[in-house]
């Protein structure tokens, strides 16, 4: 079956339907009506039963089927169904990884991500690598437009851009990241899968962000993970980007009594304690390259 596509490749071949294509609008609006009270909302959370313990098999068992067929698909060239079904794949490894993040974070979890393309935007990711004059990674002047490894960077610099654009129509910060983390819960929309793409040059040109040239780089070896925390938990308040060897996340800080993390794999996160912020970082300090630094860039925007 032929896929029919809605996404026409060359508003991406000049800066001005580029421009066009990343300025949110339809995004703020969904934003602020999303925007609830947080006094009204309600905790993903449930306690656990059998139930739970099921619904999470199914999903695994389904991501390992699924994640199967997509290799068999790509080995008899059906490319395209195999794409799709490695997205499947990955929302349900989402499905079975939420049940456990609900459980850890409880009514601290706002909203929910996942770090894969949106299941309706196959008219943009089955399109094949377009040469373009922009920058791009990791291949130079080819677009990519399918990425099966997550794009954690690309839906991190989306919201981090969606954030500034409603922050001064917000006075609730909960009910502001609450918001503009639901964009984000059905996946990966086709403005971060384009920014995935990018090298950070051309990608903050384009949301005209702003990044501290004396970025902060905090060496891990020798250190335990408490000193890590404390070292990044201590930066004044600002929208911050944390860099480990193999994952990105937005890390805003309010105030000392107030703070949020919002995870492409688990989403927007109220950070209360130290031991929230461990819980919800420390798995990617366990798997971090000791030999590198992590990266903690600071985030304006340009008016």
């Amino acid at each position: 079956m032929t896929t029919v596509a809605t996404f026409d490749p060359q508003i991406l071949s000049t800066s001005a339907s580029i421009a066009q294509f990343l300025n949110g609008d339809q995004e703020t609006g969904e934003i602020f009506r999303f925007a609830a009270p947080a006094s009204t909302s309600t905790s993903f959370y449930k306690e656990q039963d059998i139930g739970t313990v099921i619904n999470k098999l199914y999903y695994l068992f389904s991501n390992f089927a699924l994640t199967v067929a997509s290799y068999l698909l790509h080995a008899v060239r059906l490319t395209d169904l195999s794409k799709k079904t490695w997205v499947m794949s990955r929302h349900a490894m989402a499905d079975a990884s939420a049940i456990k993040t609900e459980k850890i974070f409880q009514e601290h979890l706002l909203s929910r991500s996942i770090n894969t393309h949106r299941k309706d935007t196959s008219d943009y990711f089955l399109l094949p690598p377009m040469h373009t004059s922009l920058d791009t990674h990791p291949n130079l002047n080819s677009l990519n437009f399918f990425h099966e490894n997550g794009m954690c960077r690309g839906i991190c610099h989306w919201f981090i851009y969606l954030y500034f654009k409603t922050q001064s129509h917000f006075t609730d910060s909960e009910q502001h990241l609450r918001a503009v983390g639901k964009q984000f819960e059905q996946g990966a929309p086709r403005q971060a899968a384009f920014l995935n793409s990018l090298a950070l040059p051309s990608l903050y040109n384009l949301l005209r962000l702003e990044v501290r040239r004396d970025y902060s780089k905090i060496e891990v070896a020798g250190k335990i993970p408490e000193q890590i925390f404390r070292e990044i938990q201590c930066r004044v308040p600002g929208v911050y980007g944390i860099y480990t060897s193999s994952h990105q996340v937005v890390y805003i800080k309010i105030n000392d009594n107030l703070q949020y993390l919002f995870d492409p794999t688990k989403g927007c996160i109220k950070i209360t304690s130290t031991q929230i912020f461990k819980n919800a970082m420390e798995p990617y300090f366990n798997t971090h390259d000791n030999t590198q630094e992590i990266l903690i860039d600071n985030y304006t925007q340009i008016n």
